[in-house]
């Protein structure tokens, strides 16, 4: 089963936005106020988790739909486009 791009992308973002998020956070206990600095790490810490959720959700999801597939079923095949012979246009005439 192939990796879902979408999935993987927003777990990634939800572990940078984290990392910077602490980043930030360790800056602003240095230059401002120490309760600004708890709020913005608990708001960093929820939106990170609920965009890794999102992705583990969407990730799951991918999961079940490969799982619940029947399985004689080969990948679809496009049909074969039948040969159509081309049409006769009305002769013109020239003078």
């Amino acid at each position: 089963m192939k990796r879902n791009k979408v999935a993987e992308y927003l777990k990634d973002y939800a572990l940078v936005n984290a990392g910077c998020g602490v980043l930030l956070v360790v800056i602003m206990m240095a230059n401002m106020n120490l309760m600004l600095s708890v709020l913005i790490f608990f708001a960093t810490a929820f939106t990170s988790g609920l965009i890794y959720g999102v992705g583990e959700i969407v990730d799951l999801l991918e999961e079940i739909r490969w799982n619940t597939r029947p399985k004689d079923l080969t990948e679809p095949q496009p049909e074969p486009e039948q040969e159509s012979k081309p049409e006769k246009l009305p002769a013109t005439h020239e003078k």
